[in-house]
């Protein structure tokens, strides 16, 4: 093998590590996002299931019904 060969193929193993590299980095990004966002959500759920639990006790109460009644006459 020669000085041009081994200059080639050194610069070929760079560039393929540094391929691999930024293709892991993308890949362990895109997971982190994605959790991030899946957090984020649930986290807008247990808010949202907060909210409906107040409406219901609103709506089930008996002086909200009785308030109704006499809004409807």
């Amino acid at each position: 093998m020669n000085t041009f060969e081994m200059v080639v193929l050194i610069v070929l193993i760079g560039v393929m590590a540094g391929v691999v590299n930024n293709y892991i980095k993308s890949r362990h990004d895109a997971g982190g996002a994605v959790s991030g966002e899946l957090a984020e959500r649930l986290a807008k759920l247990e808010l949202l299931e907060d909210r409906v639990k107040t409406l219901e006790k609103i709506v089930t109460d008996r002086d909200f019904e009785l308030k109704e009644k006499f809004r409807n006459l």
